[in-house]
């Protein structure tokens, strides 16, 4: 879903990406797609969200809604 959504892959090796690098780059990516998904929302509770949102888009792009 994330290659369908245009997410590169999470950065391993030398310039490996740490998990919360990794979550930061989902949640931008989704406040992207629908910003007032966010709106009053703390840190913890974007990271819920953004994959929620991200996973439903990708069954949206799939379904051609």
């Amino acid at each position: 879903w994330q290659k369908t959504l245009l997410i590169p892959p999470r950065k391993k090796g030398a310039s490996k990406e740490t998990k919360t690098q990794w979550k930061n780059r989902l949640i931008a990516k989704a406040q992207s797609l629908y910003p007032a998904a966010f709106t009053g929302l703390n840190k913890g509770q974007s990271a819920a969200i953004a994959d929620a949102v991200l996973m439903i888009e990708y069954g949206r792009r799939l379904r051609n809604f």
